[in-house]
């Protein structure tokens, strides 16, 4: 629909504005001993797969790879942080007693991960709708993260929402450039990754009901 062509490699901006903010995070908190070393660990594994995912996106956008192929890395990276403690292993909502999912816990992360992922994904293209979905994502989920004593997914959250919010200013109508896969992508992975690690720590549906609800329209 655009009658000259966007640059669809924004992504690059995000990732690098996300990544320079929450590694010394990590580190400055982690030295302070104001978050545990299980924390630290699943943000460390969180980020790794997110640059997987990240660099996946900026194959896509430089030459096009098959959906397979994409399919597959993104249940690699999911299958990652499962393995590295982030998951949906028992779901409590209201004050009914929490329902341990068992084996079911992987097939239900990986579904949660990979689908928010390719959601966020398939609305990039629409000037601003991605980058405006997401930083209301973030907002939610940041709030969530503080209101249940987590600075650390906190600090990423708002890291995460002071570079769209940034790259908002390029990205809204008209948009002098796109997210690309690079960039959506790895928004839809760490919004779904969080949003798990955000309900991990609070025990509450909540913590995925409102993220999805947030995301409603991708």
């Amino acid at each position: 629909v655009h009658r000259k062509p966007v640059p669809r490699i924004g992504g690059l901006a995000v990732y690098v504005s996300v990544v320079c903010v929450v590694l010394p995070g990590l580190f400055l908190l982690g030295a302070t001993g104001d978050v545990s070393g299980s924390t630290q660990a699943k943000v460390r594994v969180l980020i790794l797969a997110a640059t997987i995912i990240f660099l996946l996106g900026l194959a896509d956008d430089i030459r096009a790879l098959r959906a397979r192929l994409k399919l597959f890395v993104q249940l690699a990276a999911a299958t990652l942080v499962y393995g590295g403690g982030i998951r949906i292993g028992s779901i409590a909502v209201a004050q009914w007693s929490p329902i341990d999912l068992q084996w079911f816990a992987w097939p239900i992360t990986a579904l949660w991960i990979v689908g928010i992922t390719n959601a966020v994904n398939l609305s990039d293209g629409v000037d601003g709708l991605t980058t405006v979905v997401s930083m209301i994502a973030c907002g939610v989920i940041m709030l969530l993260a503080f209101q249940s004593d987590q600075a650390l997914i906190g600090m990423l959250m708002l890291a995460m929402l002071g570079a769209l919010t940034g790259f908002l200013w390029f990205n809204f109508h008209p948009a002098r450039i796109f997210l690309g896969d690079s960039g959506s992508l790895f928004l839809g992975f760490v919004i779904s990754t969080a949003s798990i690690l955000c309900f991990m720590k609070a025990h509450a549906f909540v913590a995925l009901a409102l993220p999805a609800v947030a995301l409603g329209i991708p």
